[in-house]
């Protein structure tokens, strides 16, 4: 993975969350386990980076969720941003 700043790992995170929803069974539990609690006891910019890759790795392993009452697009991989956001965080994640 390239090293990416805070400010362009939130910027990606929200892109896709925004243009296509939230990753798949974002209920709460990915993020109230383990990070959270890392969050909560080294609350660094620095951690924050790396928790906001995590969930944008996770949102390239497990999808978007079609579920989602707020709408959202289907990822289009012919999206040049797209692809980019998924080689800065999880690179093999599109290679398939």
């Amino acid at each position: 993975m390239i090293m990416v700043t805070y400010e362009q790992a939130l910027a990606d995170r929200d892109y896709l969350f925004d243009t296509y929803g939230p990753a798949t069974d974002m209920t709460g539990g990915w993020f109230e386990g383990e990070h959270l609690e890392k969050l909560l006891k080294r609350p660094t910019k620095a951690h924050a980076r790396q928790i906001l890759s995590a969930l944008i790795c996770y949102w390239f392993e497990t999808g978007y969720d079609t579920g989602n009452p707020y709408g959202g697009n289907i990822p289009d991989m012919s999206d040049p941003l797209l692809v980019e956001i998924a080689d800065r965080h999880n690179p093999s994640s599109i290679r398939t």
